[in-house]
């Protein structure tokens, strides 16, 4: 499950999964585990697709149901997404 606190991490490393593997504390790098880097990558590409209006109801529909992320972090990451953030 995709939480705010996992956002909040991703942001902090600007996506750069390099730099957090790198940079990112002991306590960061137990919070995300397994492939939990690239479902938030695959949810941002899907919002970036959904905001600019070229993906489909149908695959806006699809994609929602396949996410498995906290309301609370989905509102961060559409915030972010509207602000311009580069994650």
């Amino acid at each position: 499950m995709i939480t705010e606190n996992k956002i909040k991490i991703y942001a902090k490393y600007g996506g750069d999964e390099d730099y957090f593997s790198r940079s990112g504390t002991a306590e960061e790098k137990q919070a995300i585990v397994g492939n939990e880097w690239y479902e938030i990558q695959n949810i941002i590409q899907d919002l970036n697709l959904i905001k600019n209006k070229v993906a489909s109801d149908e695959y806006e529909h699809k994609a929602r149901e396949d996410w498995h992320i906290e309301t609370k972090a989905l509102q961060l990451l559409e915030d972010l997404i509207l602000r311009g953030v580069t994650l």
